[in-house]
């Protein structure tokens, strides 16, 4: 895990899947709710990638899973948007 600035954070799950990547980024999202489900303020747009070919570059990774993130708060914010990692 690392933080790339402001509130937006990264986090590197190896040998994880996209039902994986689904399931902990959910738990992490629900982490962020006390058990009422109220969010307290706290809000969470994430913006995830599955990469299974190649060894794309950082900035690739991180431009699109920060497209996704984008997309995720023009949906309404507070979900979480997980793509396969397209090259380009």
């Amino acid at each position: 895990a690392g933080r790339l600035g402001g509130d937006e954070f990264a986090l590197i799950l190896p040998d994880t899947n996209h039902e994986g990547a689904t399931a902990v980024l959910e738990k992490l999202a629900r982490a962020l709710q006390d058990p009422d489900g109220d969010t307290n303020g706290v809000r969470c747009s994430i913006g995830a990638l599955t990469i299974s070919t190649g060894e794309p570059s950082a900035d690739a990774i991180v431009g699109q899973a920060d497209a996704l993130m984008y997309e995720a708060k023009q949906a309404g914010k507070n979900r979480c948007i997980i793509r396969d990692f397209v090259a380009s």
